[in-house]
């Protein structure tokens, strides 16, 4: 509950036009860089006219296939990827932090399972089922190398 709330109140300085960290989330998963943790770097960035996520990343990575990253950083801010507005500040992610990690799906894991290790909230097992094109998220198998989007 606490969390909705900050992420509430987030939404609405932001709303305002005001810069504001995000809330910091406790540390589930290390594997070198954890993928869990506020960004260190806080690096806002104002959407212009005209401006789509793809070209957002191309102008900040040099590189448009990570507007996927962007997208997961501000999932709590945008409905949808399309839902870009101009004005609108959005959170980027560091450009040295990777856009997933890999992760071999072990006997007994679920994406809620794997959604709870790595992020702490198994509902964001829709990220990880959309990343890897899982129509059904339930199918998986150990041994399956899935993709797991680093998000904020």
């Amino acid at each position: 509950m606490r969390a909705f709330i900050a992420a509430c109140l987030a939404l609405i300085v932001l709303a305002a036009g005001c810069s504001s960290k995000p809330a910091p989330r406790p540390r589930v998963h290390d594997v070198g860089t954890d993928i869990s943790a506020p960004f260190t770097d806080n690096t806002t960035y104002e959407v212009q006219a005209g401006e789509t996520l793809k070209t957002v990343a191309q102008k900040y990575y040099g590189d448009e296939s990570r507007w996927k990253s962007i997208y997961n950083a501000n999932r709590e801010r945008l409905r949808s990827p399309e839902d870009l507005r101009p004005g609108m500040k959005i959170l980027l992610p560091p450009k040295d932090l990777p856009a997933y990690y890999e992760y071999t799906v072990k006997p007994g894991d679920t994406l809620s399972k794997i959604a709870l290790e790595w992020y702490g909230d198994k509902a964001k097992a829709r990220i990880i089922a959309e990343e890897n094109g899982l129509k059904d998220p339930d199918a998986i198998n150990p041994g399956q190398i899935l993709r797991i989007p680093t998000i904020k």
